[in-house]
This record gives C-alpha cells, structure tokens and sequence, in this order.
C-alpha cells in the first residue's frame, strides 16, 4: 500500500493532495504528516477518509495555533526579519549554522528547503509571504475544526508528540489531551527528550513505531 509523506503543506489543499494521490494511482494510501503537513492530514482526513488507509501525525494536528498566526501583517514582517537573518553567503557558509542536534539528514534537509538569491546569497526557498499565507490558514483552519469529522470519518490515527522544549510541554500535555478526547480511538506516543523535529531526533526509530502500530491495528 503507498504511503503519501507530506512535510509542508497547508490546511487549505486537502484536495489538491487527493488529486496528487489520483495522479500516482493511488485510490487508498497511507498518509504520514510532519508539522504543516499533519495540520492538512486532519483536513485531508476530515475530506476524504475514504481515501486513507491510516493518518500519522509527527508533532502537530493537535496543538492550537499561536495566538499571533492572526495577524498576518505582524507575520509576514517576522517572516521578512528571519529571511534576513537566515543568510549566507555560500553554501559551505550555511553548513557551518549548526544547530544542537544535528546529522547528515538535518545537512540535506536544510539545503533543500534553500535557494540561491538575486543577490548570489543562500536564502530560504520559501517566500516571506507564503510563510505569513499559511500561518494565517492555519490560524483560520486550525486542525481542531477538523476533528469530529475525523473521527466519524474512522480513519486509524496516530498522534505522535515532541516534549521539548520543556518549557512547552505542559502545553503540549493539555493539547493532547483535548485531542484524545476528541478522537479517543487514537493512539498518542510521547517521544521522550525529542524536539519538534521528530524525523530527525527519531532516526530509523520513528519507522519502527509506525510499523508497529500499523501491524498492531492490521
């Protein structure tokens, strides 16, 4: 059975997912979203459960979002400010901007998500304003809208969440817990000492936990 993995995405383009899956052949498929892209699984899962074999969530679909998505003003000059900051003048130079936790996956990730500049610098491939169009999305079409028809929809869910940093984690404690009142047929998996960047802090473990709870519910 295929299995669609969407990283980035927003809550708006349920269907134009369904129509990527129509493309590839895929009538039934497995879906996998990270972040923005767990955000649209709640809405491509609300839209078309009959199309999904199962939805994973990596450490998103469940929270709110933050209060200043709101005001995409306010967004999109915070965007602009991070694009500015979050330049180099090569590609050697952008690897040597390395974060805590860090891998040769992290290495390839970040350089896929840039691009080389007007002016010669590496910036981020994604526009100011596209970042501030699907934060506001996101904050119009926040996943909670979509979750009772998920759960009527029956799709087999798995939530799992980050805890760190700590400073959020009573956050993210009470946000899954609305979630798993919400869809309690769910099953939730704290990654212990794990970041938003669930791929990367997980490795090949992240695999294993979806290929158990697939084989669990099979």
């Amino acid at each position: 059975m295929p299995c669609l993995l969407a990283k980035h995405a927003r809550c708006c383009l349920p269907e134009r997912l369904a129509f990527l899956a129509d493309s590839l052949g895929w009538e039934r498929f497995h879906y996998v979203g990270h972040s923005w892209g767990a955000t649209i699984g709640c809405h491509l899962s609300a839209a078309f459960p009959e199309r999904l074999c199962s939805l994973a969530l990596l450490d998103a679909g469940y929270l709110p979002a933050p209060p200043e998505w709101s005001d995409p003003e306010a967004m999109l000059q915070r965007a602009r400010a991070l694009t500015s900051e979050f330049r180099f003048t090569s590609w050697e130079a952008m690897g040597d901007r390395r974060p805590p936790r860090w891998s040769a996956w992290s290495s390839t990730a970040l350089a896929a998500g840039m691009r080389r500049g007007a002016d010669g610098a590496i910036v981020p491939g994604l526009a100011p304003e596209v970042y501030a169009a699907v934060t506001g999305g996101v904050a119009a079409e926040p996943p909670s809208s979509a979750l009772e028809l998920v759960r009527q929809g029956g799709v087999p869910t798995f939530l799992i969440r980050a805890t760190e940093p700590s400073d959020d984690e009573p956050d993210r404690a009470a946000a899954a817990e609305v979630f798993s009142a919400a869809l309690p047929a769910a099953r939730v998996h704290v990654a212990q000492g794990c970041c938003h960047d669930l791929v990367g802090d997980l490795g090949t473990s992240l695999g294993q936990l979806l290929a158990e709870w697939l084989n669990d519910k099979a």
